[in-house]
């Protein structure tokens, strides 16, 4: 159980950061968009 809380906070964690820097790169390119 101990294992298996830290996986999934883990899995979490990546998944946060992953659409995070989706999120970003997603909002530069809609910026780069609008101002072409």
């Amino acid at each position: 159980m101990f294992w298996s809380k830290w996986k999934v906070w883990g899995l979490l964690e990546m998944r946060i950061t992953a659409g995070a820097s989706l999120g970003v790169l997603k909002r530069n390119s809609y910026a780069l968009l609008m101002h072409t």
